[in-house]
């Protein structure tokens, strides 16, 4: 299964140059099922229902401009957080949400707030991955 932004899935090429190789290297279906991430799902593999992602037992929030955020009264704990856009690092809040077990920044976030989310991350012990010069595969 595919998770990308609607861009991507428009760009059959970037697809076919950047990850095709790799499935085949796996063995993977060339052919896989997509979904855009801002979509709502469900399948034999994922469900996502608004900033949540459930996938063979791991759960995946996305903190971007469209919410994923709580009022702090339950903290809950999800194996990864991905932030996407433009919008100002703000770890602390991304703490007071979820219990995070890695962070993961987006390729769409520019590069001198990438470097801000890092610093927060290393600052507060969370660890962190970029997915600027590449992709996430779980």
């Amino acid at each position: 299964m595919l998770l990308c932004d609607e861009g991507l899935l428009e760009e059959s090429s970037t697809i076919d140059y950047s990850l095709k190789g790799y499935w085949a290297a796996r063995q993977l279906p060339m052919n896989p099922r997509c979904h855009v991430l801002t979509e709502n799902f469900s399948d034999d593999l994922a469900l996502k229902r608004n900033q949540l992602i459930s996938a063979q037992g791991l759960l995946l929030a996305i903190w971007d401009s469209h919410g994923g955020r709580n009022d702090g009264s339950h903290r809950l704990p999800v194996d990864y957080v991905l932030v996407s856009g433009k919008q100002k690092p703000d770890l602390k809040q991304i703490l007071e949400t979820y219990r995070v077990g890695t962070l993961l920044i987006d390729g769409s976030v520019p590069d001198y707030l990438a470097k801000e989310w890092n610093q927060q991350a290393e600052m507060l012990h969370v660890p962190c991955r970029s997915l600027r010069d590449g992709f996430f595969v779980l």
